[in-house]
């Protein structure tokens, strides 16, 4: 579980971004979980949750929450 120890939710969500990106796909879900239960319409969030799920509708439903269109 994530415990916030930075100043914003900016912060927190390039905190899991990073840890997305080194691979800790544990990390940066629970990071994002954190950001998205205090902006639950960040899009990037969403976006960048659906890399952290294998589940292809719990993926698509976090590309529809993001708003993302093809």
């Amino acid at each position: 579980m994530f415990s916030n120890q930075t100043d914003s939710v900016e912060e927190a969500l390039q905190l899991g971004i990073d840890a997305i990106n080194r691979g800790d796909l544990e990390l940066g879900s629970d990071i994002l979980e954190w950001v998205l239960e205090r902006e639950p319409q960040n899009e990037i969030a969403w976006l960048w949750m659906a890399c952290t799920v294998d589940d292809e509708a719990k993926k698509r439903e976090c590309y529809i929450r993001s708003g993302f269109k093809r």
